[in-house]
């Protein structure tokens, strides 16, 4: 075999490598392109659980609303989506509510003293963000 011939092997090698590896990479953004709008659906979902779960942590006002909220994204659109890391954090947040609110009446119920929720509140955050990293971008995990 003549060094030209080896040359041009090389060059085809590289070419046939260049057309693969660009084939994948077309193919995992048509994936997600193809999953954007369910994506983008569960982002909100997360956020949501998100935003009620630390609000319910740390505010006075409104928990008994909040609390409905987190119960209504609990057995709804959040069964939907989560996979096994977010449900088992939306189960103990779950429980650990429960746990808070049984025998509060009044509105001025402090679910700060429940110091429990604000850790478990970060622990949803952080399974959405993980999930969400697997589908989306490993980028996320960082």
């Amino acid at each position: 075999m003549t060094w030209e011939t080896r040359v041009k092997a090389v060059a085809v090698f590289v070419s046939v490598v260049a057309i693969l590896v660009g084939g994948w990479q077309y193919l995992q953004t048509q994936k997600i392109n193809a999953a954007r709008p369910y994506l983008e659906k569960k982002l909100e979902w997360c956020e949501e659980a998100v935003r009620i779960t630390s609000k319910l942590a740390v505010m006075r006002e409104e928990n008994f609303r909040s609390e409905a909220e987190f119960w209504q994204l609990y057995w709804g659109v959040m069964g939907l989506t989560e996979n096994a890391d977010v449900t088992r954090a939306m189960v103990a947040y779950g429980k650990e509510l429960n746990e808070k609110t049984e025998g509060a009446s009044e509105p001025d119920f402090d679910p700060t003293s429940a110091l429990g929720l604000t850790g478990l509140s970060l622990d949803l955050a952080h399974a959405c963000r993980g999930e969400l990293a697997n589908e989306w971008s490993p980028h996320w995990r960082n």
